[in-house]
């Protein structure tokens, strides 16, 4: 767990958790770079969950509880951006109700344009 460090170890962090995330698929991509869009990595709304739900236990915070909209994430950098602020003043994670919300609508529509 890291508590309020520099936005170099977040950076660290987050790209750790994508390719740990990207590792459990087909799509490994030999180099991340912030400006990488995270669905042109193949990242869908789905995995954007699972892998915040990921950095919110690693980084102990929740930015999307109050601060950032969880729809603003578009790159990897966006997504660094996120805990920064979040990082420095949260020391307890919130609970992850609205991502366990938004995890179930992910998967609702995943089922609903499967069939």
């Amino acid at each position: 767990m890291v508590h309020g460090d520099s936005s170099r170890t977040i950076g660290h962090v987050v790209i750790a958790e994508i390719r740990a995330l990207l590792e459990t698929t087909s799509r490994r991509p030999k180099t991340l770079d912030d400006g990488d869009r995270l669905d042109d990595l193949g990242i869908s709304s789905l995995d954007l969950a699972d892998l915040v739900a990921a950095l919110n236990q690693r980084l102990a915070t929740n930015p999307f509880q109050q601060a950032v909209a969880f729809t603003d994430i578009r790159t990897i950098a966006d997504l660094c951006r996120a805990y920064q602020p979040a990082s420095s003043t949260d020391a307890n994670p919130p609970p992850l109700g609205e991502l366990e919300e938004t995890r179930r609508r992910a998967l609702a529509r995943r089922a609903a344009s499967q069939g």
